[in-house]
């Protein structure tokens, strides 16, 4: 993924004229680099032109180019954060370990485009930024998190957008080799699909989106599926220079997959591929633990002793069990430090009283720590009142949130009730009734002149099979003898053969039924949001998922219909609107989150503890 930082280097800026930097970047972000040169030969200042051109050339090389950056005093804030970048990336793509100089480059630039506050700027110093981490984290580090919220916040466009989930992907997938993937990385992927659904297949950022599918296949255990996207991959990167970190990556990926499935000869010959790719002691580092994992498994155990030594040296001298950044950043904290010490003792020596200031420095210290203590004292007796009041506060918000629940609960039952005794009744009653009239309509000799009599019979049986059909449809659901699954397939066969919505159920991992009551107030729940869909979405797809992972139900309603504004969604909602189910999973102690675009349809994810 190494070049993903070309991806969301500017924004496109809405009703504006961009810059010539605004659009030099935007060439860049979509790795048209002929045509970033060009903008970059505009300018008239031939030491700015220079550097714009030079960064060119590192991000499309991938590669450190070997010359000297120097900072001047008379540059401007643009000409410096050009530079800063460059000089980072050449950090960043050279063999050295340098994260902290990289780090360091990034950060100054990112501080001057907050100055001159122009977005596009600020997005190609954050992606740079968040381009080293993705290097250098490892599970438990939280470095990369402000830095993508920031990008979140000021994200403008779909480009800003897929390299958000980009990254997304890569930190919520990122740990060891016994990674558990949480809901995040699949909500992400999701995220992705969906947009790369709406996009050629020859758009650029396809290579990167294969590459990720493979690892998600990798990761559920489908190899044959993730072999297909890694091939993808392979192919859509061969001779192209910018892509290749993600080439060599997906080398890598490919030869662990192959061993993974226990095809060996193939991924020790895909393994020899990517040692060619390798341009640091991190690449190398891989390819050696790899290589310990496959001669284990094929029984060489010299060789796999062997790779495995050199992998733990190289472990050691990259510091990956460390963190190599947040240790850099801590030593550089640790010498100003140092300095500021420094300076101090080199102030006392020129005090001639400086054991009398001493002496009155400590006494001043032990005085404000009793002040402290009795403060302290006073302070806690305060907090502990106050927090009596807090508790006695939640106490109550319990208790009506309890209550409120309960008349979901007793709302939900009464409708149910109130369902059957309106179907009994158009079966028994209204249904029995008709039939009655029909049979004796059915002796009265029509002849063929006798139109009015023959309309009348037709109108009499559709009549008859319309109540049939509502009181079949009032009394369907999770039935005792059924279950969940089948009662959403049939519903979703009943509204796809109006014609007006194709409606598809997919269901994983529910070999075992739940609770009925639990069934039935799941069904009535995902009747309801397809009913709104049908309703207010003017979609003509549809789909219902649901995935059962151990102790949890994961249920998925999408559809491509024309979205909603999710922020003016009615909090008094009556019957089962979006607010008295939102209030009746969390009932079920489970989740409820409703995803929804204008113009490209919604999502409603539902978490249920089962």
């Amino acid at each position: 993924m190494g070049a993903l930082l070309l991806l969301c280097f500017s924004l496109n800026a809405a009703n504006a004229s961009p810059t010539n930097l605004e659009s030099y970047f935007n060439a860049l972000k979509n790795l048209e680099f002929s045509e970033a040169k060009t903008i970059a030969n505009t300018y008239p200042d031939t030491t700015f032109r220079t550097y714009l051109a030079k960064l060119v050339e590192v991000l499309r090389q991938q590669k450190k180019i070997y010359s000297t950056i120097d900072l001047l005093e008379n540059d401007t804030d643009d000409v410096k954060i050009v530079k800063f970048l460059t000089m980072g990336y050449q950090e960043l793509l050279s063999n050295n370990q340098t994260s902290i100089q990289a780090y360091t480059n990034f950060s100054k630039a990112l501080n001057l485009a907050e100055q001159l506050d122009k977005n596009y700027l600020k997005k190609a110093c954050l992606i740079a930024l968040l381009d080293l981490l993705k290097h250098e984290i490892f599970i438990g580090s939280k470095q990369f998190d402000p830095y993508l919220k920031y990008f979140k916040e000021i994200k403008e466009d779909d480009t800003d957008e897929i390299m958000l989930i980009f990254y997304e992907i890569i930190f919520y997938s990122k740990g060891g080799e016994n990674l558990d993937i949480d809901y995040n990385y699949y909500s992400s992927i999701d995220k992705l699909d969906r947009i790369f659904m709406s996009l050629p297949k020859t758009h650029r950022y396809y290579p990167y989106y294969y590459h990720e599918k493979g690892i998600q296949y990798k990761l559920s255990k489908e190899y044959d599926l993730s072999k297909k996207f890694f091939l993808k991959t392979d192919s859509t990167c061969k001779n192209r220079p910018s892509l290749r970190k993600l080439y060599g990556t997906n080398l890598w990926q490919l030869s662990d997959l192959l061993q993974l499935s226990g095809n060996y000869s193939e991924s020790i010959r895909y393994l020899k591929k990517s040692r060619t790719t390798a341009e640091n002691l991190r690449d190398v580092f891989y390819d050696d633990r790899l290589s310990s994992r496959i001669f284990s498994q094929i029984g060489v155990y010299d060789s796999a002793f062997y790779y495995l030594k050199k992998s733990v040296d190289l472990e050691y001298r990259l510091g990956f069990k460390n963190n190599t950044l947040e240790s850099s950043i801590m030593a550089v904290q640790n010498e100003t430090d140092k300095l500021k010490v420094d300076k101090l003792r080199l102030d006392a020596k020129n005090k001639a009283n400086q054991n009398l200031l001493i002496s009155a420095f400590l006494l001043l210290i032990f005085g404000g720590f009793i002040a402290f203590l009795l403060q302290k004292n006073t302070s806690k007796k305060r907090k502990l009142a106050e927090q009596q009041e807090e508790i006695q506060k939640q106490k109550v918000e319990t208790l009506l949130k309890e209550q409120e629940l309960t008349n979901i609960d007793a709302m939900i039952a009464g409708q149910e009730k109130e369902r059957h005794r309106v179907a009994n009744e158009l079966h028994d009653d209204l249904g029995s009734l008709m039939a009655t009239i029909k049979l004796h309509f059915n002796n009265i000799e029509i002849t063929k002149e006798d139109t009015a009599l023959k309309k009348a019979d037709q109108l009499l049986e559709q009549a008859y099979q319309k109540v049939r059909g509502i009181a079949h449809a009032k009394n369907s659901g999770v039935i005792a003898n059924q279950g969940l699954v089948p009662a959403v397939q049939r519903m979703a066969k009943t509204i796809s053969g109006t014609n007006k919505i194709k409606l598809e159920v997919h269901h994983f991992g529910l070999e075992e039924r739940m609770e009925n009551s639990l069934e039935l107030s799941i069904f009535r729940m995902i009747q309801e949001l397809v009913t709104n869909t049908i309703k207010h979405a003017e979609a003509t797809k549809g789909s219902i998922q649901l995935t059962q992972h151990e102790q949890s139900l994961n249920i998925l309603i999408e559809d491509n219909g024309k979205g909603f504004d999710t922020s003016k969604i009615a909090t008094t909602d009556t019957g089962m609107g979006l607010h008295t189910i939102e209030k009746r999973i969390e009932h079920l102690e489970g989740n409820f989150t409703v995803d929804s675009i204008l113009g490209k349809g919604t999502s409603i994810i539902i978490d249920i503890p089962i």
